[in-house]
């Protein structure tokens, strides 16, 4: 399958594509594999002219045998490992891949799509939990709320399946995981989710009818993504 030229925020002298992390971007079995369908290395099919050390992987640059190109949504790409592979073999391709990457010249490269996302709007979804779920993800992109090990490129993921969500590209069914195996999109939406909610406790006020709102509204997301499921494998965001 072709794909466009992949950008990604990253380090001033590396791309970092090799920067997996377990749990979040991709998920390993007992024996040390990482499980088929369960996520990758993001990168996007545009720069923005928000992120720091930006890196291009052109379109022309060979991936290698063990790597694939799969579009997720909107302009964001996830490096999967295209055959079934360890994590430390996964790790082992993916540094020879920054090799191939080249620093971003800001003076020739055309920053477009991403601008969409530097600040997202009210939803126009007419679903409540749909608008519910994407006002969630909007107070975390838009107000940079602090989440662990998150980086530049977390923050336009998280944009760009906010975006997709309020348009009805992804539905809420598929952002959401009840059973043993989870997607990146899902788990990127739960931590959110959970870090919005502990972010809105810090700040609320003591008035006891706006913390009975507050935890109401917060029960209701937690059912909505099923984060209130023990059996789900994003109990442990809550």
């Amino acid at each position: 399958m072709s794909r466009p030229n992949l950008y990604r925020s990253r380090a001033k002298n590396s791309p970092k594509l090799d920067n997996v992390r377990v749990g979040k971007d991709i998920k390993v079995d007992k024996e040390g594999d990482v499980e088929p369908g369960s996520g990758g290395i993001s990168t996007f099919a545009q720069s923005s002219h928000t992120w720091k050390y930006p890196w291009l992987l052109p379109e022309n640059a060979e991936l290698g045998d063990g790597l694939g190109a799969k579009n997720d949504h909107g302009g964001h790409w996830l490096i999967i490992p295209a055959a079934e592979i360890s994590l430390d073999g996964y790790k082992h391709l993916l540094s020879e891949l920054n090799g191939r990457c080249e620093k971003v010249n800001r003076a020739r490269e055309v920053f477009g799509e991403l601008r969409e996302v530097d600040v997202l709007p009210e939803p126009a979804n007419s679903d409540k939990s749909v608008r519910m779920v994407y006002s969630a993800l909007q107070a975390v992109h838009n107000g940079n709320i602090p989440i662990k090990d998150w980086d530049e490129n977390d923050y336009t993921y998280i944009a760009i399946l906010a975006k997709a969500l309020d348009s009805g590209k992804l539905s809420l069914k598929d952002a959401v995981t009840s059973g043993p195996k989870s997607t990146k999109e899902q788990r990127f939406i739960a931590e959110a989710a959970t870090e919005f909610m502990s972010a809105e406790r810090k700040i609320s006020s003591a008035d006891e009818d706006e913390m009975a709102d507050m935890d109401n509204d917060h029960a209701l997301l937690k059912a909505v993504l099923k984060l209130d499921d023990t059996e789900s494998t994003l109990y442990v965001w809550v």
